[in-house]
């Protein structure tokens, strides 16, 4: 804005060179301080753009350009259970302890669930989260022998029950179950909406006076 604002004033300036010559020292000095102020301004957008280029690591940038260059791989189920070069006996008792868990797998998946886990494909972090859980070359066999997913309606500490009533074990909720529990999730939400139910808990702007009790407990 100052820069706009002396150049408009050299113009001006300028212009009135035209009918008097004693402005000439003065419209000489703004157009010096004009030239300083842009060249300050570009010395600081360029000074500013550099921190943020080097505050970026290149490795994704080259890892994307050589991606081209890779060629992608995957197992079949032949080479699935002896691509570490394993003897045939070894692979055929992988073989039959994944049939196996295959089979405790579908038993778990009542006909409710194995509709709504097809259903799961469709979100995006459901598709990230299963890319990420098996290396990428063993994939395509993971995922024809194992249907993961589970649709959950409750919680009994670190066990959930599904739609069709089959309750397991849950060894993959993360933070969910790892942290504090199911129980105690339960029970902060239901303290939460005690406490600040006639105002929303999704309200966005306005605060509720517990957010000093959380204020306070923060402090050290």
């Amino acid at each position: 804005m100052l820069a706009k604002a002396l150049f408009a004033t050299a113009s001006y300036l300028t212009s009135l060179a035209h009918f008097t010559t004693d402005l000439s020292p003065l419209i000489t000095a703004a157009l010096s301080l004009s030239s300083l102020v842009v060249a300050c301004s570009t010395a600081r957008s360029v000074w500013l753009r550099w921190l943020t280029f080097s505050a970026h690591s290149p490795l994704p940038l080259f890892t994307r350009l050589l991606s081209g260059f890779v060629q992608a791989y995957s197992y079949d189920e032949e080479g699935f259970y002896g691509a570490d070069g394993a003897p045939a006996e070894v692979q055929e008792r992988r073989r039959r302890a994944l049939e196996e868990l295959k089979q405790r797998f579908d038993a778990q998946v009542g006909p409710r669930a194995a509709q709504l886990n097809e259903r799961l494909r469709e979100l995006s972090d459901i598709r990230f989260t299963d890319t990420n859980r098996v290396p990428h070359c063993f994939q395509p066999v993971m995922r024809a022998k194992l249907r993961l997913g589970f649709i959950s309606v409750s919680s009994d500490g670190p066990y959930l029950t599904d739609v069709d009533g089959n309750r397991a074990l849950d060894v993959s909720g993360s933070y969910g179950v790892n942290v504090a529990g199911y129980e105690v999730y339960k029970r902060c939400v239901a303290e939460g909406m005690a406490t600040m139910g006639a105002l929303s808990p999704v309200v966005l702007g306005p605060l509720h006076p517990c957010i000093f009790d959380v204020l306070g407990c923060s402090q050290p």
